[in-house]
């Protein structure tokens, strides 16, 4: 089956969107840990920030999607009543 273009740019343009809201971190959202986590390695330093996505920020979500988790998400069937 051929879709048009403009469909195809839609979908396209679509899954774009959700991979930027959903899966990328932001450096502006990003939130101040109230205390440092140490991380691995011998020249451990702390980690001081929390990375957030734009969904996140807007409640969306509570974590970071990968995109397995992405392109796996079912999209419930509208209803019209």
């Amino acid at each position: 089956m051929r879709f048009p273009k403009t469909a195809t740019f839609e979908y396209q343009l679509t899954l774009a969107f959700a991979y930027y809201h959903f899966v990328i971190p932001h450096r502006g959202w990003r939130q101040r840990l109230a205390d440092p986590m140490p991380t691995k390695g011998p020249n451990a330093a702390h980690k001081k920030w929390k990375q957030v996505t734009p969904a996140m920020a807007a409640g969306l979500t509570d974590h970071i999607w990968t995109i397995h988790e992405l392109l796996s998400f079912r999209i419930p069937p509208k209803r019209f009543w």
